[in-house]
C-alpha cells in the first residue's frame, strides 16, 4: 500500500492527463486498500495503525478537490462521467467511515456539508430523468451506465449513517448546510 497511493492519487488529480472514468477507478482501487486494510488490522495491528495513519489521511483531502466542483457541470455534457468520481468518492468514504472511522471523523463535517449540497444540485435533474422515465439517462463515454439514483442513494446513505455520530452532528449545529 506504500507504492500504489502516491501513483493512485497523481492519477485522480490528473483532471487534463486522463479520463474521470480513469480518474474514478483509481477511487476503487483505493477503496479496495482500504478494505483489505481492515481485513488485515487485527492481524497485523501496527503495519494497519501506520497505514491508517500515513497514507489514508491524503486521500479525504484529495476528494474534496473534486467534491467542491459544482455537480451540475457533471450533468450538463453528453456525457455523466464526472458522477462517477462522485459515486466512487462516496462509495470509498462510507467504506472509510465504516471499516476506520477515526481517519474520517475530522473530515466528517465537510462531507456531510457536501453531501447535502450534491442532493440539493442534483434533485431538480433526478426528477426529470427518473420519477418518470421520460428521458433516457446518458451513458458514460465509455457506453457504462451513470446512474444517478445511485449517487442519490449513497449521499442519503452517508448522511444517515455518520450523522449518527457526534462529530458529524456539527454540520447540523453550525448550520452550514443550507
Amino acid at each position: 500500500m506504500r507504492e500504489s497511493p502516491p501513483v493512485l492519487m497523481s492519477i485522480l488529480s490528473a483532471n487534463e492527463q486522463h479520463s474521470p472514468m480513469t480518474r474514478s477507478r483509481t477511487i476503487s482501487v483505493f477503496r479496495h486498500c482500504v478494505e483489505a486494510l481492515y481485513v488485515v488490522k487485527d492481524q497485523h495491528p501496527q503495519a494497519a495503525k501506520e497505514a491508517a495513519g500515513n497514507v489514508l489521511p491524503a486521500w479525504p483531502d484529495a476528494f474534496k478537490v473534486p467534491l467542491n466542483l459544482d455537480p451540475q457541470q457533471d450533468i450538463s455534457g453528453e456525457h455523466w462521467d464526472g458522477l462517477e468520481i462522485r459515486i466512487r468518492i462516496f462509495r470509498t468514504m462510507e467504506t472509510v467511515h465504516t471499516s476506520l472511522p477515526r481517519v474520517l471523523t475530522p473530515y466528517l463535517p465537510a462531507y456531510v456539508t457536501a453531501a447535502f449540497h450534491h442532493l440539493q444540485a442534483l434533485y431538480p435533474t433526478f426528477v426529470a430523468y427518473y420519477p418518470t422515465d421520460s428521458v433516457a439517462v446518458p451513458n458514460s463515454s465509455e457506453g457504462e451506465p451513470i446512474e444517478l439514483y445511485k449517487l442519490i442513494t449513497l449521499l442519503v446513505d452517508f448522511v444517515t449513517g455518520t450523522t449518527r455520530q457526534s462529530k458529524a452532528r456539527v454540520a447540523f449545529d453550525e448550520g452550514t448546510l443550507f
